[in-house]
Parts: structure tokens; sequence; C-alpha cells
């Protein structure tokens, strides 16, 4: 029975096992789509990067029909130059979904490479997507001499039948249905802003979203906007802005609520947001913001266009990833766009580590230029074309790396290095938001945001002043749907795992039917066995020649007699040939070995 129990135990290891590589491998899996931000005259490129020091093989594919194989290392990674017609331009469903696969864990980005309406951002993980996201852009704008390029979204499926559904911040609600990889575009209004549009599907998905547009709405400077939107089960409670280098004029952030969030802002105070909305700030000059919410919140920062500091550099958008998504080790690409730029990256970091910081496994990062916030060090400096590396000695130091590109009177793009997806259990997110909004938020002045008047039509996100925050009309057919993390990423590995356990207990139903005979076997055997013996003993009475009954005997207990060592520990009962055996696992250096009878 102990061998049945173990051999059990071991086939519950092998399922378990089985549902982990499952979602092991959706870490080597990524699936998106490219929308077209305004033309489509320069190739974009996919970027793979990874900080393993064995080869990585890697796989490349478009539904449309491309695929191409590479392998790539910490000191070799992969640039891959798409076709131009592999952008998704208009509202509607699409097969050219890319899908990146590899051997082991790799870095994708993605650069829309565009003179003047390009953006690059982090492509996340299979195993960190989503079936909750919220649509992020700006307000939809044009130059007198182009046609408005209005804001969109892109839903790429991973599993066949992914039933999606779309809310728009106009109240506009739609369904629609995916297979696998197949994607699908969504393009707004002129002049519509889509902040706040929710997605929610059956299936996991990914979501990018953008818009060609001048930031803060009114100035000189256009251009896209582009980012890949992590889903709400990822979303964080402490966030750090910092600022960006060599753009003097600050930035612009926006934060997107779920539910009902209370947050502390440096430099605002207390400002509350309600369920399915956001809030938008300006911010000027080299300021360091730190925002603390008592709910999940998403955050986003854009880059200035051009007017608002002289003729210079023009917007892009970043996600800002939340400190408990913060990494020890990161390797990046810095990637090489038209015309000549200005490439930049800032860390931000706990002060006590700064010093410590390397650049390139071998170079010290304290001569960079350091900007201090009470704990908060953001270390800036310019950097070169190619992949580099970001690491701390000690495991305890967290940081996040930002990388951007900028072009004089002209484009500009930005995206995290990398980060670890931020996922909380019901638990810590119930206990999270009981906590009291003035221990949390022990912070004065107090300010409030001032709520929006809802708006209508195209134009709802339009004249948003600073500091407000933005209402997304509710379902009108149901009611929000709670905030419940998505603890099994993608549905296949699920699906694998309830195989792996099914599997599992298909043999135990086999083992233990199997036992079962055997144990019958085994007693008939003994029986048969003691019936011989005592047939033999009869017949050794009445047999005049001793010698060759008992050879006969002899001969009888071989035939169900295994070698074992002496200590007879770990024994595992077998049926072989109708005979009862006792088997050990024999070491290889075993020497003392006696023919016992069981």
């Amino acid at each position: 029975m102990d061998c049945t129990i173990r051999f059990v135990g071991a086939l519950l290891l092998c399922s378990a096992f089985i549902g982990h590589v499952a979602n092991c491998q959706s870490l080597f899996e990524h699936v998106f789509a490219i929308p077209q931000v305004l033309k489509a005259s320069n190739k974009p490129r996919v970027l793979i990067t990874t900080n393993s020091l064995d080869p990585v093989s890697v796989n490349v594919s478009v539904g449309t029909g491309f695929e191409y194989t590479t392998t790539v290392t910490r000191y070799r990674h992969a640039s891959i130059a798409l076709t131009t017609s592999i952008r998704l331009t208009t509202s509607g469903k699409s097969n050219a979904t890319i899908k990146v696969t590899s051997s082991d864990i790799v870095s994708v980005h993605c650069i829309d490479n565009e003179m003047w309406g390009g953006d690059g951002f982090l492509v996340l993980p299979t195993a960190e997507l989503g079936k909750q996201y919220y649509v992020v852009t700006y307000h939809s704008t044009y130059e007198p001499y182009d046609p408005p390029y209005p804001a969109f979204f892109c839903v790429s499926a991973l599993n066949t039948g992914s039933v999606i559904d779309i809310k728009t911040n106009a109240g506009e609600i739609f369904q629609i249905t995916l297979e696998a990889y197949e994607s699908y575009r969504f393009n707004g209004n002129a002049y519509e802003d889509l902040t706040g549009t929710f997605i929610e599907s059956t299936e996991p998905v990914s979501v990018i979203s953008g818009v060609y547009t001048k930031v803060p709405a009114g100035i000189s400077g256009t251009d896209g906007l582009l980012e890949m939107i992590p889903p709400v089960e990822s979303w964080g409670y402490h966030f750090i802005l910092a600022p960006f280098l060599d753009r003097t004029s600050g930035y612009v952030y926006r934060v997107i609520s779920h539910n009902r969030s209370t947050m502390n802002i440096s430099n605002r105070g207390s400002v509350d947001i309600e369920a399915e909305s956001w809030f938008e700030d300006d911010i000027s000059g080299d300021s360091v913001i730190t925002i603390m919410s008592d709910q999940p919140v998403l955050v986003v920062q854009i880059m200035k266009s051009k007017g608002a500091e002289g003729n210079l550099y023009d917007p892009a958008m970043i996600i800002i990833p939340p400190l408990n998504s913060y990494v020890n080790n990161v390797t990046f690409p810095v990637i090489e766009m038209v015309k000549a730029y200005t490439y930049n990256m800032h860390v931000t970091i706990n002060c006590i580590y700064a010093n410590e910081l390397m650049f390139d496994e071998n170079n010290s990062m304290r001569d960079w230029e350091r900007l201090d916030d009470h704990e908060i060090c953001i270390i800036r400096g310019h950097v070169t074309t190619g992949v580099h590396t970001v690491s701390h000695q000690d495991p305890d130091a967290k940081f996040t790396v930002a990388v951007y590109g900028l072009r004089q009177a002209g484009s500009a793009y930005a995206y995290p290095a990398g980060f670890n997806a931020a996922s909380y259990s019901e638990d810590e997110i119930t206990t999270k938001a009981n906590l009291a909004t003035d221990e949390l938020l022990d912070v004065s002045p107090t300010s409030k945001a001032v709520d929006r008047e809802q708006g209508s039509g195209s134009g709802s996100g339009l004249g948003m002043s600073t500091g407000q925050t933005k209402t997304t009309p509710s379902l009108s057919y149901s009611q929000t749907p709670p905030m419940t993390p998505n603890h099994s990423h993608h549905s296949l590995n699920s699906a694998i795992l309830v195989l792996s356990v099914c599997i599992a207990i298909f043999f135990v139903v086999i083992i233990v039917i199997t036992y079962v005979l055997v144990a019958v076997l085994r007693r008939q055997t003994r029986g048969a066995w003691r019936e011989n013996h005592t047939t033999l003993e009869m017949r050794a009475q009445g047999a005049q020649n001793q010698q060759d009954v008992s050879a006969t005997s002899q001969q009888n207990i071989a035939d169900v007699s295994v070698y074992t060592n002496l200590d007879k520990t770990s024994e595992r009962q077998v049926n072989i040939t109708d005979s009862v055996y006792t088997d050990l696992k024999v070491p290889d250096n075993s020497e003392t070995y006696e023919c016992i009878h069981k």
C-alpha cells in the first residue's frame, strides 16, 4: 500500500509540474498587433532581448503568413523589420496578429518607426495578460494640412471564441467575438478621447491603444502616442513619476480607476476618483510626483509637445509601473529611429541603493545626473543605441527603468524597459481597501478633484481642465464587474492543468485496480505455493530418493525468489510472470545480496 501511495503522489506532483510548465511556457509567448498611428512610410520593428547567457531560440510569426526564426543571448539581440502593411488601419477584424514564442524568457519591445507619428511600447507576455482593461489615449487632434486622426485601440485574442464586451466612454456598448490570434481595431470619432473605454473578455486578450495628438491640446507639435495596456488585475497602489531628461516643460499624467479610489498625490494632497473614471494633472519642470492609492489604479505619463518648451521635442506616452512591479536586473534595447535622435534613460530607485547601481554590468552609475526627492532617487543619463543592462548586486534593491528617444522639432518615443506584473489576491485587495483613509493618506492640505460634468457624443473627453476627473458612463445592462484578479492568465494553461489532473486521477484509479488485482493474485499465488510445498513434503516422506525431492523443491523456490539487499527496506511489489517478487532499487556498487522467498 505504501508503494501505491508514493506512486500516486508522484503522479500528482507530475501533473502539477505539467501545469507549472504550461504557465512558464506562457512567459515565453507574446501576442499583439501594431495599429497604424499616422502613416505607413517606414517599417515597424520588433526587438527581442534576453538576460540568458545561453542561446534562446525565438520564432516570430504573423497571421498573414510571415515567419522568422532566430537566436538571441544577453550579448546578441534580434531586430526584426516587418512590412508596412502589417499595421492595422481601419476599424474591424484582422489576421495581422504577431506571435513571438521563445525557448526561454525574453523581453519584446515594438517601435512604430515613423518620423512624425512614431512611439514604442513594451509587449507583455501572455502570462501577464488578463480579461479586463481600460483604454488610455488623449484628445484627438490634427494639423491644418492633415485630416483628423482618431484615437484608437486594438484587441488581440489568444484563444478561439473570445467574446469581448466593449463600453466606450461615450456610453456606446457592443460585443465582438475573436478567434485565436485574431485582432480587432476600433477607431473613435474625430477629436474623441477614448480614455476610460472599458473592455471585458471571456478569455485573456492583449490591448494596445493610442492617438496622434498634441499634449496639452492647443499647442504646436503633434506626434503619436502608443502603449500596450496592463490588465486591471495587475494594477498597483504606489507609483513614482520622474521628469524626463532634456524635457524642460514637465509632463502630463493620467490615473485610471476601476473602483472608487482615494489617492494621496504629493503635489495635490488627497484626491478622490469615482469608479470607472480618470484623473489628469499637468506638471511643470523637473518635479518628482508620488501617488499612493487605497485601490489599484493605472498610471500613464505623457511628454508634452514641442510648443510647450521652445520648439524642441514632441510628445510620447509611457506606462508607469507600480513599486511592487520593480525589478532587480533588466536588459533592454535602445532603438535607433529615423533621422538624428537623442537617446536617454532614467532609473527610479530608493536612495539607499542608488550608489551601487550598475550599467552594462561593469560600469557604475554614480557619475550620472541624480535627482533626490526625499528617499527617492532619479538617476538620468544619455545612452547609445543597442542593448543595455541595469542591475544591482543586492537582491533587495528594486528599481524601474524608462527609455526614451527624442528628435529636435520632430518625433519622440518612450517605453518602460521592463517590469514584473503586479497581481493581488482578493484578500490583499480587501485589506488595502479597508485601510483608513487618514492612515493611508496622511497629507495636507486636502484638495478634492472636481467632478466633471458628463459629456456626450464624440467630444466627451475634450475641454477637461487640470486637476479634474472624468467619469465613464456605467453599464446599462449590468453592474460594473468587481475587481477580481485573474489567477489563470491563460485559459490554455488552465485547460492543460485540468487535463493533467484528470490524467492523474485516471492513473490513480488504474493503480488502485491494479493493486487490488495484485493483492488477489498474491494471495492465490501464496496459496498455490503452500499447496505445492505441502505436496512436496508429502512426496518427501514417501520418496526413497530424498536428494531428488530436495532438488525439485529448490527449483520451485527459485522460481518465486528475487535478489534484494539485506536491510529489506523501500520494498516495491510488482507482478511478473504470475509470481510475486519483492524488488528494491539496487545501487550500482552494492555487493551483498541473498536469494530469499517472501
